[in-house]
């Protein structure tokens, strides 16, 4: 009788093959996913009545592959049906940039930022006792999420931004090319300075100006 001795895996390789056997059994959730869930918890009570006839086409647009758009077009679909008594008040005042924004919603960062945002602005008395249990960890999952790389260059003219180079390295997106912007990320124009006493001015006001490049030289 001859007994086989199993060979015995290198280090290395065994903690390689432990990984690719973890990337196989997990997969990034999509962000509309977060929406699903918090609708989910959010009690019938809360919404409107014409709700129950919408879900089921809406539940299974969620559970798809969205882009950050088709994401904000869902929280857009479900925050109108949504009762005003189940937000707080302050979110009258709040609602019409909020909508204005999910409407220009271009990556996944922007997507988040209006989630969350509408979520803190739902009543405790309008979800169930459960999501006090899972808030917090929603909310952080959510803030780990990948913001996106690719992030939107906006021009003065154009009306739709374009988009930077990526270039994919393992399971990370990196740009390809120098940032440049002239907006921050949520579309706010990023204010510039060309002088020494306007860059002063705008640290003492707590903004965060760009700069030309000669103003920056001088800085060093």
């Amino acid at each position: 009788m001859i007994i086989q001795t199993p060979i015995p895996m290198k280090p290395n390789f065994l903690l390689l093959l432990l990984f690719l056997m973890a990337g196989l059994g997990t997969q990034a959730q999509s962000p509309s996913m977060y929406l699903l869930e918090l609708e989910n918890h959010t009690r019938w009570e809360a919404v409107d009545t014409k709700w129950k006839d919408l879900r089921n086409e809406w539940v299974a647009q969620c559970k798809l592959k969205n882009t950050p758009e088709n994401s904000a077009q869902l929280l857009l679909q479900f925050e109108s049906n949504v009762k005003w008594e189940a937000v707080e008040a302050n979110w009258k005042n709040r609602r019409n940039d909020w909508v204005s924004e999910c409407k220009q919603v271009q990556s996944n960062g922007q997507f988040i930022k209006l989630l969350l945002a509408f979520e803190s602005n739902i009543k405790w008395s309008a979800v169930d006792e459960s999501w006090k249990t899972r808030r917090s960890a929603w909310i952080n999952e959510l803030n780990a999420m990948p913001q996106d790389a690719v992030m939107p260059k906006m021009s003065k003219n154009a009306e739709r931004p374009s988009l930077f180079k990526s270039v994919n390295i393992g399971t990370q997106t990196w740009m390809s090319e120098n940032l440049n912007v002239d907006r921050f990320r949520n579309g706010d124009l990023i204010p510039q300075v060309k002088t020494l006493e306007e860059w002063e001015s705008a640290k003492q006001k707590n903004k965060l100006p760009g700069c030309i490049a000669t103003i920056a030289s001088s800085m060093v």
